[in-house]
């Protein structure tokens, strides 16, 4: 029943939807004429019937349409935004060997556009960046667990027409395997985090501390290579206008365990913004050290019950939520640190999924997009604070139009909220 709700709301938010509406509404009229010109009761009974049926069914067939129109994200910044896929591939700060894959999302002071993929550094300091007198700020960004580097490109695009300069990797399952990869080295990289016994927990929780530590290697190491290029060239724009060494890292779903990652492993990484994701590693031991937006979406803190429940991917799902959220508390209340809820918010209002027509049947009651505009302002905003040294000690002072009236649905995270218990009901302790 979902897959032919999606499919109707897919054919039906094209641009061509309208033509359906259409079609039945031409149909609507002309079952009217055939009931104002009948002359037989039974008949006229049965043709406005028909006649109610088609003017509901026009509008039924309108709204799929009508809502996909409705769409709109926030106003982007003052900047033309260009893109580049770049491949580079010298020695780094990490030593790893092998060539990085990178999206580039930045101001241009040229027409908007993609440009040519780029393959070495004279490629990229070729790249009509645009000037800024203060120098401009790099984010770092990684996408949910095995996704592409653009599963949140209208982010990027928005955070790139106000200046800041994005640098997107691919997940690492969407790498090609290296020539020496073990097995187990293979394991990690397509880990899933599907368990059903707690042996299965156990060992996926290893493998996903391995695996971020791999991933936030891989993005530190394209900053590595970033760096070289513009420290080889006297006049370039990639050189006098970009900050390389205090770089924000963005993050959604395992991509945001992956900036908390980074932070962990280099004192580079001077912010980061973990978008509804999971911790692991260094991150979840405690090494966080930059300033932390998390935020979270509507689902629930869990409880003893749904931690406790016969369903064994449910449970171990919610055991590692629980493991998770008393760290993520923990990072929110430092100083330059905040956490927020964007209520009846699901994982996927996120990234782009919003945006797709098949989504277009969760805004009857809801407008996700809303939801998609609250976290580009706070994400902005905290990246302008903390990057940007932006107004006061309050990770969301500069943006105006950051209110409890616009943005009701927004719950500050904090000590009264709901965290999750620790234990179970038998008193054991929660893995």
């Amino acid at each position: 029943m979902v897959a032919l709700i999606d499919g109707m709301f897919v054919a039906l938010s094209q641009p061509s939807g309208w033509i359906w509406s259409f079609a039945a509404l031409i149909a609507t009229w002309a079952l009217a004429v055939l009931l104002w010109r009948s002359s037989s009761t039974r008949a006229n009974l049965l043709l406005f019937a028909a006649v109610v049926g088609g003017i509901g069914l026009t509008v039924l067939l309108a709204v799929p349409f009508a809502i996909s129109a409705m769409r709109a994200q926030d106003p982007p910044g003052p900047h033309m935004v260009r893109t580049a896929a770049i491949t580079l591939s010298e020695a780094g700060k990490n030593n790893s060997a092998g060539p990085v894959g990178m999206h580039l999302w930045y101001p241009a002071d040229d027409k908007p556009g993609p440009d040519a993929p780029v393959s070495d550094c004279a490629g990229l300091l070729s790249l009509p960046l645009a000037a800024d007198d203060n120098a401009r700020r790099l984010i770092l960004y990684m996408p949910h667990l095995a996704g592409p580097a653009d599963d949140n490109s209208a982010r990027l695009a928005y955070l790139a027409s106000h200046g800041y300069v994005i640098v997107a990797f691919d997940d690492i399952a969407l790498d090609p395997a290296s020539s020496d990869a073990t097995p187990e080295d293979e394991a990690i990289r397509f880990e899933r985090g599907e368990f059903r016994t707690q042996a299965e927990f156990d060992a996926g929780v290893a493998r996903f501390n391995m695996r971020v530590g791999r991933q936030a290697e891989k993005a530190l190491r394209g900053l590595d290579l970033l760096t070289a290029c513009a420290a080889g060239a006297k006049n370039s724009v990639w050189t006098s206008s970009v900050d390389y060494s205090h770089v924000g890292f963005l993050g959604f779903s395992f991509g945001g365990a992956t900036a908390a990652e980074a932070s962990a492993l280099d004192a580079r990484v001077a912010a980061v913004a973990n978008l509804d994701g999971n911790l692991f590693g260094q991150a979840f031991a405690g090494g966080v050290r930059a300033p932390y937006l998390f935020v979270m979406s509507g689902r629930s803190f869990g409880t003893t019950d749904l931690m406790n429940q016969d369903d064994a991917l449910e449970r171990y799902h919610w055991r590692t939520w629980s493991r998770d959220l008393h760290e993520q508390k923990r990072l929110i209340a430092r100083a330059g640190s905040l956490g927020i809820r964007i209520r009846d918010s699901v994982h996927l209002s996120l990234c782009n999924v919003v945006f797709e027509p098949h989504a277009s049947r969760l805004w009857v009651l809801k407008n996700p997009i809303d939801f998609y505009n609250a976290v580009n302002l706070y994400t902005r905003s905290f990246f302008d604070v903390r990057l940007r040294g932006s107004g006061g000690p309050d990770a969301t002072a500069p943006i105006a139009g950051i209110t409890q009236d616009r943005f009701k649905f927004v719950e500050r995270l904090g000590p009264d909220s709901p965290w999750p218990p620790m234990q179970g009901p038998d008193g054991a302790p929660l893995p």
